[in-house]
C-alpha cells in the first residue's frame, strides 16, 4: 500500500513539473555561431573604460538623465526664423541652441538640413557647441548616401548603397567609408548614422529600397563591415541600422507600425546576419529600429528588453553603443500601454541613447524622476552612460591622431569625387 501511494505521489509530481527541459530553458533566441570581435584601434582601452566608469559614477541623477539623450534643434545656431526659435524655446528652454544645451546637457545633437547644408556650416555648428559643452559632447548626422544626404555642395556624399551592392567589393565599400569619414571629420561630425545593414526583400517598402545594399545577406554583411571600418579608421563612429533588420517589414515605420512577417529561423539567418558579421568585425554603434517582432515581443524592438539586452547585448556580445531610431517615428509608440512612457520603455529595454525625443526637457525630467524613484535602474544607467563616454573617448583619440583638414577642403572633395566617378564608370 505504501509503495502504491509513493508511486502515485511520484507520478503526480512528474505530471505537474514544467514541460520545458533544462536545455530549452537556456535556449538562445537566435542560435547561430558568433565569433567575438577582436581588438580594434577604435575600441576603448582598459584605461578608457576605467575612466569612463569613474566619470559616470560621479554623475548626479540629473546629469545621467541628460546624458541619455541625443537631441534635435531647428535652424542654425546663429541664424533662425522666428518659428524655429519658438520651437527651440519650447523643447530646449532657449531660442539659441548653444545657450540651451549646457543646461539640458545631452550626450549630443543630430544635424539636419535646416541646421547645416554644407561641411562648412556643420563645422561652425559643431564649433559653437564645442565652446560651451563638455568635450565629450558629440555632433552626429544621417549621411548614408543618396537618397539620404544631409550635407552637400562642398562635401561629396557616399556612393549609393545600390551601386555598392552591384559591385559587391569590400575594398570599394571600405574606401567609401574612408572618403566620407574623412570629409565628415573635417566638418566636425563625430558620429554618422550609416551604413544601413537591412537586407532587401520583395516586401521592402519603396521608401527604404534605395537605401539597401543587396538581397544577399552575406553581401550586405561584408559591405557594411568594410564601410564601417573605413569610417572608424577615420575617427568617425559609424552606427549601423536598423537592428534586428527591417528590410522584410512591408511598411515604412516612420508612418505606421510594422510587424515582421516571417519565421524566427528566417529572421536569424537572413535579416540578422549582417549585424552578426558587423559585430564580429568590430562595429562600435548599432541603431535599433521600431519594427515589431512577435516571436519575441509585442513591443517595438527599441522598447523590447528581450531584443536589446537579451539578444543584442548578452547573446550577440555587442559591447558598443546602442541608439534608438528617431523617437518621433510613428512606430516608436507601438503597443504602448496606458500610462506607459515611450522613453522609459526604451531605457528599460537596455538602450544607451535615445535619439530625438519629442520634447527633450520633459523627457529629461521624466528620466530623472524614474531614476530617483527606482523605476529605472540607476546602476544600469550609469553603465550605459559609461559605455557612451568610453566609446566617445576612443573615437576622439583616433580622430586626434589623424591629419587635420579644413571643412569643405577642396583636396578632400576632389579625392571623394574622383572615387565616386571611378565607382560609377
Amino acid at each position: 500500500m505504501a509503495r502504491s501511494r509513493l508511486a502515485l505521489v511520484t507520478a503526480l509530481a512528474i505530471a505537474v513539473m514544467p514541460s520545458v527541459s533544462p536545455a530549452r530553458a537556456t535556449e538562445q533566441l537566435c542560435p547561430e555561431t558568433l565569433t567575438p570581435a577582436s581588438d580594434f584601434p577604435w575600441m576603448p582601452s582598459e584605461s578608457e573604460w576605467t575612466s569612463a566608469r569613474e566619470r559616470a559614477q560621479s554623475m548626479s541623477i540629473d546629469e545621467l538623465a541628460g546624458a541619455s539623450l541625443v537631441v534635435q534643434y531647428q535652424g542654425r545656431n546663429n541664424k533662425r526664423s522666428n518659428k524655429q526659435s519658438a520651437y527651440n524655446l519650447h523643447v530646449l528652454g532657449k531660442k539659441q541652441p548653444s545657450r540651451a544645451l549646457p543646461n539640458l546637457a545631452p550626450a549630443g545633437v543630430i544635424l539636419f538640413r535646416d541646421n547645416a547644408r554644407t561641411a562648412r556650416q556643420a563645422y561652425w555648428e559643431a564649433k559653437a557647441f564645442g565652446a560651451v559643452m563638455d568635450p565629450l559632447f558629440f555632433t552626429s548626422v544621417d549621411q548614408e548616401g543618396p537618397p539620404v544626404v544631409r550635407l552637400s555642395r562642398d562635401i561629396q556624399p557616399p556612393v549609393p548603397a545600390s551601386k555598392l551592392g552591384r559591385l559587391a567589393d569590400p575594398k570599394v565599400a571600405k574606401e567609401n567609408g574612408f572618403q566620407s569619414g574623412r570629409q565628415l571629420r573635417a566638418a566636425g561630425i563625430d558620429v554618422v548614422f550609416a551604413p544601413v545593414a537591412d537586407v532587401k526583400n520583395s516586401k521592402t517598402p519603396p521608401s527604404l529600397r534605395p537605401r539597401l545594399i543587396s538581397y544577399n545577406s552575406q553581401t550586405v554583411g561584408q559591405m557594411v563591415s568594410a564601410q564601417v571600418t573605413g569610417y572608424n579608421e577615420q575617427g568617425v563612429l559609424a552606427v549601423i541600422k536598423h537592428f534586428p533588420g527591417i528590410g522584410s517589414i512591408p511598411v515604412d515605420t516612420h508612418r505606421r507600425i510594422g510587424t515582421y512577417p516571417y519565421s524566427l529561423k528566417r529572421l536569424c539567418t537572413y535579416d540578422l546576419a549582417p549585424f552578426r558579421v558587423a559585430i564580429t568585425n568590430g562595429v562600435a554603434g548599432i541603431m535599433v529600429g521600431h519594427g515589431v517582432y512577435p516571436m519575441w515581443s509585442d513591443n517595438p524592438a527599441s522598447g523590447s528588453r528581450k531584443i536589446v539586452t537579451d539578444l543584442l547585448r548578452n547573446e550577440m556580445k555587442f559591447s558598443g553603443v546602442i541608439f534608438t531610431d528617431s523617437m518621433t517615428m510613428k512606430a516608436a509608440s507601438a503597443h504602448l500601454k496606458p500610462r506607459e512612457n515611450i522613453y522609459l520603455r526604451a531605457l528599460s529595454s537596455g538602450i544607451d541613447l535615445i535619439l530625438m525625443p519629442g520634447n527633450p526637457q520633459e523627457t529629461k525630467q521624466r528620466i530623472a524622476k524614474a531614476l530617483s524613484s527606482g523605476k529605472l535602474d540607476v546602476t544600469e544607467r550609469r553603465e550605459s552612460v559609461a559605455r557612451v563616454i568610453a566609446f566617445r573617448t576612443a573615437q576622439m583619440r583616433v580622430a586626434a591622431s589623424l591629419p587635420k583638414y579644413k571643412p569643405g577642403s577642396a583636396t578632400l572633395l576632389k579625392d571623394a569625387q574622383w572615387f565616386a566617378y571611378e565607382v560609377g564608370r
